[in-house]
């Protein structure tokens, strides 16, 4: 993938630019309008979500998702790099499609607006994962918001299966997806769904995969591209794997 393509990639996915503009980089991620609501402090809340009408575990604040995050060496053929900048919600044309929009924001503005967010960045190192780059976004919710935000992702495929249209913030950079895809969704967590969506802009088209999975009170959402083989784009399952299993330990201290 030329450089154009690179940045039109970044361009289209909010978190991909920081990831792909510092690539070499290691700093802490966060989602820095976290750090104005409550929730974000040093530890876990002592407030329970609840699914189905059951308790499903604390609601983690933004210091605890920080400490579930991925760090170097956790996943083979990967090297962290830092995924932190401004918050970012891209509005879509068409309310159905706003959980697909939402796939693409950056902090905890989403529909249902979390309580706090933290992510980190992956490139690919080694022969096999050269050319492939991830970001991983951990976001908690009060009451039943991660579940909510997984059926919500669920309809928008199926209602906005023939394409929908994002705007940046303040009127920023607009994106058309030209085509909605479900694929097929891991079995971690509590339950998961996955997407592929093709972005286009000024005439080329960038796949990019989507992978959202619920564990409590949280979700673990993964996007991916690939920028030496745009057609190779997927979400890697061992740092799938890996995440949800340190994000699920993290809320059972």
């Amino acid at each position: 993938m030329g450089k154009s393509r690179v940045l039109l990639a970044a361009a289209m996915v909010a978190p991909l630019l920081a990831l792909t503009a510092a690539c070499g980089g290691s700093d802490d991620a966060s989602g820095k309008d976290a750090e104005k609501r409550p929730g974000s402090g040093s530890s876990a809340s002592p407030e329970a979500g609840e699914q189905d009408g059951k308790a499903a575990g604390p609601v983690l604040d933004e210091a605890a998702l920080k400490e579930a995050l991925l760090t170097d060496g956790e996943v083979k053929g990967y090297q962290v790099a830092a995924a932190d900048q401004e918050s970012l919600t891209p509005k879509a044309d068409r309310d159905e499609c706003r959980p697909l929009a939402d796939l693409t924001a950056y902090g905890t503005g989403r529909t249902p607006r979390a309580r706090a967010f933290a992510a980190q960045g992956f490139a690919g190192t080694g022969q096999e994962t050269a050319g492939r780059i991830v970001t991983v976004s951990l976001l908690s919710y009060d009451g039943d918001g991660a579940a909510r935000t997984v059926e919500g992702v669920r309809s928008a495929i199926e209602a906005c299966g023939d394409g929908f249209t994002t705007s940046g913030n303040n009127g920023g950079e607009t994106v058309r997806y030209t085509a909605v895809e479900e694929i097929e969704a891991p079995g971690s967590g509590d339950e998961a769904v996955a997407v592929r969506l093709v972005g286009e802009a000024e005439g080329t088209e960038v796949p990019m995969h989507f992978v959202v999975v619920r564990s409590g009170t949280s979700l673990a959402q993964f996007m991916s591209l690939n920028i030496k083989s745009p057609s190779g784009a997927s979400v890697p399952r061992d740092i799938v794997t890996a995440q949800v299993d340190k994000l699920a330990g993290t809320a059972a201290g």
